[in-house]
């Protein structure tokens, strides 16, 4: 099958079923239809919602109440902005906003589909030259399929479409939703505001828990990997799609500010209401023309509520350990037991921040804390708390301090360099415990190395641990590969800081790069940057390429030897503090084998 007769999601996303449903106006099946700014309501199977195309925010069609089986799930899904980048900014950015210009619609159409029966709702408006249909699929299964398609050419040159869709989660009511992403120990919470690329989370498995009732709303992204008819090419390069968690702000539900391949808000704030963005990706080349259709979206199944799972009635039991400074302790062991330490359940290991969590049935336990080699709690080597949960609580009051006075702590570490001797900032290094054979066993945390290319993991005592380095997207490290793992025992109050790693320089090859922080040293992520040639008055050339910054605020470009401007994109109402404007300009210029690690920005 050729490119123009790729596949696309199979929740019916057929474009001809699209095309001939615009063009004759299929009947609205949900309901009347509704002129800009007014809500009509609609029902499919077990589906309900009002649904409506808002001047007030323009955010296209959106979806408000949106309920399954009576069950509220969503208090909102709409398209606040699709950016547009052109290579060499020739053209723009731009951002288009869905919902003045419409074309055609809310239309709907009903089909069936492998077995299942989904309703269509969607509408098509024009920007410019470009042609953007927005389409919802109910399935009576309990998914909710998100796509957005676009076609046409505003300027003949490559281009990339940011899609940003925005879902306000109120899986039985706002309070109580947690967005987990899968990792290799397990689903793992985020209780604080974050951006991160699609990948952090193994196979893209984002999904929104309920903490009362169990209930889970799996996030999953088009592939494009279902043989569907339809003249269009789905976009499955998962590597420059973005997740967002917000907490809900009302001045955040319509778009503020300029074109970004980014999302900003980040205050690193609890999350009490949950707000998840999800960024896609669509490029598009003047050699596919203006005629070819294509496609990115976001697949959302229901586990509970009537949409093909149960609740549960678990609860969580968690904190944090610290020391006298109010700092975070990694690696202190903690173990669960039943009420009066009668039985030993579980254990855990806090991580970089000092924080764990335990998830239990409803009962009693006692929470045991267990001090560093050289290290103690008011009451000694053990702390033990007993705390009693009921279904679907969470208590996150547990917790308890170190003194930090006896000893030293248990830890392993060391650099991260290149083979031109340069420290290399925000390498991603993993723990794991060891096999008795030197193997990797257990995951037990992640951190990335320092604007100084070290890190350093404390571990709870005496043991074996193995140290993986992944290496940055395109290198690899001096054995050939983008992973290295070594291999290491410690004793207890031992601080081994022998475990490092070499980044291999292709002959001729150098780096640029930094991170980005705010007037108080934090870092900041997804912040964008753009890299280009230098002409000879230092002034930008040609664009090359595109990134973001990492969770630690870092990132990075492997050049060739010459002169190069980088310019930093501010997230949407913020400006740079050397530039006093969203954009700033810095220069490098490198030699083979050189790493220049002072191409930063700081952000008001």
């Amino acid at each position: 099958m050729n490119r123009s007769e790729s596949k696309m999601s199979r929740l019916g996303v057929r474009l001809g079923t699209i095309v001939v449903a615009v063009a004759a106006l299929a009947s609205v099946v949900v309901g009347t239809t509704p002129s800009p700014a007014s809500a009509a309501s609609g029902s499919f199977g077990p589906w309900a919602f009002d649904y409506s195309v808002d001047s007030t925010y323009f955010d296209g069609l959106s979806l408000t109440d949106v309920t399954l089986n009576g069950t509220k799930m969503f208090e909102r899904i709409g398209v606040p902005a699709m950016t547009v980048y052109y290579d060499n900014n020739v053209c723009g950015p731009y951002v288009d906003r869905l919902g003045g210009t419409l074309q055609d619609g809310p239309f709907s159409s009903t089909f069936t589909q492998d077995g299942v029966r989904w309703m269509s709702l969607g509408i098509t408006d024009r920007i410019g030259s470009y042609i953007i249909t927005q389409m919802y699929y109910f399935g009576e299964n309990g998914e909710l399929d998100l796509h957005m398609f676009s076609k046409g050419m505003q300027c003949n040159i490559r281009h990339d479409h940011y899609p940003f869709w925005r879902m306000d989660f109120d899986v039985a009511g706002s309070a109580d939703d947690v967005l987990e992403r899968r990792t290799s120990n397990g689903y793992v919470s985020e209780s604080r505001e974050f951006s991160r690329s699609a990948t952090a989370a193994i196979d893209h498995d984002w999904r929104v828990r309920d903490t009362q009732t169990g209930d889970y709303i799996s996030i999953q992204f088009d592939d494009g990997s279902f043989d569907v008819g339809g003249v269009v090419i789905p976009e499955t390069q998962y590597v420059n799609n973005q997740v967002f968690a917000r907490q809900f702000r009302s001045s955040e539900i319509e778009w503020v500010g300029g074109a970004s391949r980014t999302l900003g808000g980040d205050n690193d704030e609890l999350m009490t209401d949950l707000v998840v963005y999800y960024n896609g990706f669509m490029p598009h080349t003047p050699a596919e023309g203006p005629d070819l259709w294509h496609s990115t979206g976001v697949r959302l199944g229901v586990n509970g509520a009537g949409g093909g799972g149960g609740g549960g009635g678990e609860a969580t039991i968690g904190d944090r350990v610290s020391n006298q400074a109010d700092q975070g302790v990694g690696g202190v062991d903690i173990d669960l037991f039943s009420e009066g330490r009668s039985n030993w359940l579980d254990y855990t290991t806090t991580a970089s921040d000092g924080s764990y969590s335990f998830t239990v049935d409803p009962g009693c336990y006692v929470i045991t804390f267990i001090a560093p080699a050289g290290d103690s709690f008011s009451s000694g080597t053990y702390a033990n708390t007993p705390v009693c949960v009921s279904a679907g609580e969470t208590n996150t009051t547990i917790d308890a301090q170190l003194l930090s006075g006896a000893g030293t702590t248990t830890s392993i570490g060391d650099a991260v360099t290149t083979t031109a001797g340069a420290a290399a900032p925000g390498v991603q290094v993993d723990l794991f415990s060891a096999t008795a054979d030197g193997g990797r066993d257990g995951y037990l945390r992640s951190t990335q190395t320092d604007s100084q290319g070290r890190y350093s993991f404390p571990v709870g005592g005496a043991g074996c641990y193995v140290v993986t380095f992944v290496a940055p997207q395109g290198q690899t490290f001096t054995n050939g590969s983008q992973w290295l793992n070594r291999y290491r025992c410690v004793q207890n109050g031992e601080q081994a800081t022998d475990v490092d790693a070499v980044l291999a320089v292709a002959d001729g090859s150098a780096r640029i790069g930094d991170r980005v922080t705010d007037r108080n040293g934090n870092a900041v992520a997804g912040v964008g940057t753009d890299l280009f040639t230098a002409n000879g008055d230092g002034s930008r050339g040609s664009y090359l390429r595109s990134d973001a910054t990492d969770g630690s605020g870092f990132y990075g470009y492997d050049v060739g030897a010459g002169c190069y401007v980088v310019t930093f994109i501010a997230p949407s109402g913020r400006t740079f503090v050397d530039s006093g404007t969203p954009w700033l300009n810095r220069s490098s210029c490198v030699v083979a084998g050189e790493v220049d690690n002072a191409v930063d920005a700081v952000l008001n």
